[in-house]
């Protein structure tokens, strides 16, 4: 059986707590909901552009997504409907859920990150970075996140105070960081091949 998409190509997709639906999204600016038993497929239209990403919020009813846009959209997956979340000045390149389950982190073109509150919609930039914030993570306390970017650093937030506490310089952009369990960052940069290694604050 085919699921088909007219008007885009498919960048992703989630698979719902229920086992029986899936979310997907696309470059024709929706996301679709998909019964698997019958192949059917429901737009979720209200984006602008190319929708980036999506992930689903812990009761499984709920969706955010962001886009090129410049917004991310919080999704009632029974209605349909979508709330705009705006502030960001570029396209949204990613985001994360923070473990409370109210708030989310968000990271663009435009040089930032933004720390949303779901239910209000009320998102605060996380300025410093010079160059596109190509990707972020949470530490394992949950409350400290750390990005990357196009201006070859890394930077260290905390985000109770919504400030940046700590910067790492590399020798490039860097687009991919990947963490190890013993507590060190992998990190891949755009000149040379180059890969670097650093240790994850405590």
């Amino acid at each position: 059986m085919f699921l088909r998409i007219l008007g885009g190509s498919i960048y992703g997709a989630l698979l719902l707590p229920d086992g029986r639906r899936a979310l997907s999204w696309s470059g024709d600016a929706t996301l679709r909901l998909w019964d698997l038993e019958s192949g059917e497929g429901r737009p979720l239209q209200g984006h602008g552009g190319s929708v980036n990403g999506a992930l689903l919020l812990r009761d499984g009813r709920r969706a955010l997504s962001w886009s090129d846009d410049e917004t991310l959209r919080l999704w009632d997956l029974e209605s349909d409907e979508g709330r705009p979340l705006q502030g960001h000045g570029g396209s949204v390149n990613g985001a994360l859920l923070l473990p409370d389950g109210r708030r989310a982190l968000s990271w663009s073109l435009d040089h930032t990150l933004r720390l949303w509150e779901l239910e209000s919609g009320e998102g605060r930039p996380l300025q410093g970075h010079g160059g596109p914030v190509r990707g972020a993570l949470l530490l394992p306390d949950g409350r400290r996140a750390l990005s990357w970017s196009g201006d070859a650093t890394l930077r260290l937030w905390d985000l109770a105070e919504q400030r940046e506490f700590k910067r790492f310089i590399g020798d490039a952009s860097i687009t991919t960081v990947v963490p190890s369990a013993q507590g060190q960052l992998f990190l891949a940069g755009d000149a040379r091949g180059c890969v670097m290694v650093f240790d994850l604050p405590p």
